[in-house]
C-alpha cells in the first residue's frame, strides 16, 4: 500500500506550491521559486504524517479495532481514568495494611507460641514496613489491572493498556513517553528486591529461655544457642535523645568468642528495654551490671 510514499508526495508537495503560484501571483519570478529547505522539510512532515498513519493503521489491525470504534474507545478510557484513579488509592490503602499485617503475623507465627518462663523477642515492627509501603506507591495500578481482567473483560485491559502506551502529546513530535515500561522497571529494581529482603527477615526472633537465648537470624540462617552461663559482660547502655530521634536504653550481652547480642535489636529502638527483660537476664546471669553512654564506646572483650 504504501511502497513507494515519496512520489504520491512529490507530485502533492508540487501541486500545493503550483496552486499556491496560481493564488498568490507576484511580479518576481525570484518569488516563484521552491525553496529547497522549506520543500525538504514539508516533505519531511509528510513523510513522518504518513508513517504515523501506517504505524495507527496497523496498530489498529492489531487490536481488531476501526479509526471509529478506537476513537470511541480512548475517550471512554479518558472519562474512566478517575475511576482508575481512586482505585488504585484504594488498593494502595489495602496493600499497605494488610501486607504490614501479613508480614508481622507470618513472623510471629514462625516465633511459635511464647512457652511458660520464656520471653519472645521480635524485630521492630516498623521493619514490615518497608515493602509494604514502597509496594503501595508502585503496584497498585498493576492490581487494580490484575482485578479488572479478572472480573471484568480482559480484552478491554489488554486495550486500555495499549491506550497508555499511546503517544504523548505533551511532548515535541517523534518522542514517546513509555509509562508502562518505566512503571515495570520501578516493580523490577524497587519493589521486588525489597519484598524479597522483607521476606528473607521473616524468621527473625530470639526467645530468652531457662537456660539460654535461641538467636535466629536474617536469611532464615540457623538459630545460634547462647548459653547464659557463656556470658563474660552484661552492660546497660541509657538511653539517649538526640535533636531529632531517641535511641532507647539496651541491655549488652558480650558472651566469649566476642559474640554480642543486644536487646536493642529487637522490637522498637526508640522505646527502652523493656524491665521485665532486664530483670529476666539479671537473675539468669550472676554478673554485676556495667553501664555505658553509648554502644560503640564498650569495648570488645579482647581489649
Amino acid at each position: 500500500m504504501y511502497d513507494e510514499p515519496e512520489k504520491p508526495l512529490i507530485l502533492g508537495l508540487a501541486r500545493d506550491r503550483y496552486l499556491e503560484s496560481l493564488n498568490n501571483p507576484s511580479g518576481d519570478p525570484e518569488d516563484d521559486e521552491i525553496d529547497p529547505e522549506d520543500a525538504a522539510e514539508d516533505l519531511a512532515l509528510q513523510q513522518e504524517e504518513l508513517e504515523e498513519r501506517r504505524r495507527q493503521e496497523e496498530s489498529d489491525r492489531a487490536m481488531g479495532l476501526t479509526d471509529e470504534q478506537r476513537e470511541d474507545l480512548w475517550a471512554s478510557f479518558r472519562d474512566r481514568q478517575p475511576i482508575i484513579n481512586a482505585c488504585n488509592v484504594v488498593v494502595g490503602i489495602v496493600f499497605l495494611i494488610g501486607v504490614h499485617w501479613a508480614l508481622e503475623a507470618t513472623n510471629r507465627r514462625l516465633a511459635g507460641p511464647t512457652l511458660p518462663g520464656q520471653i519472645q523477642l521480635l524485630p521492630s515492627p516498623f521493619m514490615w514496613w518497608f515493602f509494604a509501603g514502597f509496594g503501595a506507591l508502585i503496584l497498585p495500578w498493576e492490581i487494580t489491572l490484575q482485578l479488572w481482567a479478572l472480573f471484568g473483560d480482559r480484552r478491554k485491559v489488554y486495550l486500555y493498556r495499549q491506550w497508555q502506551k499511546r503517544p504523548n502529546v505533551q511532548y515535541e513530535r517523534g518522542s514517546y513517553k513509555n509509562e508502562l515500561g518505566l512503571y515495570h522497571w520501578f516493580i523490577l529494581l524497587i519493589a521486588l528486591p525489597i519484598g524479597i529482603a522483607n521476606m528473607l527477615a521473616l524468621n527473625m526472633r530470639s526467645t530468652l529461655g531457662p537456660d539460654a537465648i535461641q538467636e535466629c537470624g536474617y536469611a532464615f540462617r540457623p538459630c545460634r544457642v547462647l548459653p547464659y552461663a557463656d556470658v563474660r559482660r552484661i552492660t546497660y547502655v541509657a538511653a539517649t535523645k538526640g535533636s531529632s530521634s531517641k535511641i532507647g536504653a539496651s541491655l549488652i550481652l558480650d558472651f566469649k568468642q566476642n559474640h554480642r547480642w543486644s536487646s536493642s535489636d529487637w522490637g522498637d529502638e526508640a522505646k527502652d528495654v523493656d524491665q521485665a527483660v532486664v530483670a529476666f537476664l539479671t537473675h539468669k546471669i550472676s554478673l554485676p551490671v556495667g553501664s555505658a553512654g553509648q554502644i560503640k564506646d564498650i569495648p570488645p572483650l579482647n581489649k
